[in-house]
């Protein structure tokens, strides 16, 4: 009786183990498994624009691929890029031709040093110095419709950090507010932003939550640190113009400001994207990141998977990776795995991830 009994056992033993083998390659071979992946992947790439080194559009250029096969979000462009307005129109449309999606193409097209066209050297700090409608109008339709003329649809600008220290190391020193003046920022974002929009050429405010009052003594490990500096004052322009439907997105910096986040630098912040930026100014727009790149991030302890998961339960919907200093090729693939093992580790919700895809694509609806 025993004899038989062990068989049974042995017998069912294996049987479940033959079970438990042919339902895990069904799981593995499941179809719906490999769709839902996919799908997962493809919104991913759409929350990822990277610079890339290279002025034509050839099979030599990772950035070909990358929007090609693998359907990323946008580009952003650089004076590395350009040689001539002919050509940089060239490659633009050859990029938009690559993808059946509308591709995001962006530039920091500020003025003055911040700019991919030499000849673009009107700063804004001299715009808000002057202060007068109808001059900064001009400028700012001229950079607009030169942006639209060659096929950028996002300009990275305007900045509306107020200019608290004319001697900032990241921004009054190089003329980028227009005023230390709330309203005088206000009344030029405002001209400049309508430019731009009459000329169908989108824009983002930056720097949010403003970093204007930085002294170079308060970067730490590369890190700008507003804490003992910053006064909420510097959320006017922002909380102006999301007011009034003037904003289609906003860059979030990755400064430090403790009377936000005693923890996270601001794009890598819950409480300053969603809580601040989101919640209580009521901005339902493209969120967009920073550097991901910035050698501060990783020199502060945030190694690359730790700020993307950060910055995506943040609230940013969109991660820059300019490939500056590093022009490393395989990001999208990188980044795209990086945050599909973060879903499937259950550290990133999947439903942050289709509110993230839901915000690219009405803004792309309406390029």
């Amino acid at each position: 009786m025993n004899r038989y009994l062990r068989m049974l056992y042995m017998f069912l033993c294996f049987s479940f183990f033959v079970f438990f083998l042919v339902n895990c390659s069904k799981d593995s071979d499941d179809p719906k498994n490999n769709t839902d992946d996919l799908e997962l992947r493809n919104k991913i790439r759409q929350m990822i624009m990277i610079g890339f080194h290279g002025t034509e559009l050839d099979d030599t250029l990772s950035i070909k691929k990358d929007i090609e096969e693998k359907n990323i979000g946008g580009v952003l462009l650089y004076s590395r890029n350009y040689t001539s307005d002919a050509q940089i129109t060239q490659l633009i449309s050859d990029m938009q031709n690559l993808d059946t999606i509308s591709l995001i193409i962006s530039v920091d097209q500020e003025g003055g040093r911040f700019t991919i066209f030499s000849d673009d050297s009107i700063t804004q700090e001299h715009l808000g110095t002057i202060n007068n409608p109808d001059t900064t109008a001009y400028w700012a339709d001229l950079r607009a419709s030169h942006l639209k003329d060659i096929g950028i649809n996002l300009n990275l600008a305007p900045v509306v950090d107020l200019n608290v220290n004319p001697e900032s190391p990241y921004i009054g020193l190089y003329g980028r507010s227009f005023s230390a003046n709330s309203e005088i920022v206000i009344d030029n974002a405002e001209i400049v932003i309508n430019s731009h929009h009459a000329n169908d050429v989108n824009c983002a405010l930056k720097h949010f939550p403003g970093f204007g009052s930085l002294r170079a003594e308060n970067i730490v490990n590369g890190l700008p640190d507003i804490s003992a500096t910053w006064s909420p004052d510097e959320l006017e322009p922002f909380r102006y113009l999301i007011d009034n439907d003037l904003c289609d997105a906003v860059m979030v910096s990755f400064v430090k400001n403790d009377s936000l986040d005693m923890q996270y630098p601001a794009f890598l912040s819950y409480q300053t994207v969603t809580e601040l930026l989101i919640n209580e100014l009521g901005f339902n727009g493209l969120i967009i990141s920073d550097d991901f790149q910035n050698s501060a991030i990783e020199t502060n302890g945030y190694d690359m998977e730790t700020s993307i998961k950060l910055a995506i339960n943040a609230g940013v919907d969109v991660l820059l990776f300019p490939n500056h200093s590093i022009n490393n090729e395989n990001i999208a693939d990188n980044v795209v795995n990086i945050i599909a093992d973060l879903v499937k580790g259950g550290e990133i919700t999947e439903e942050q991830i289709d509110d993230a895809y839901n915000k690219i694509s009405a803004f792309k609806s309406g390029l």
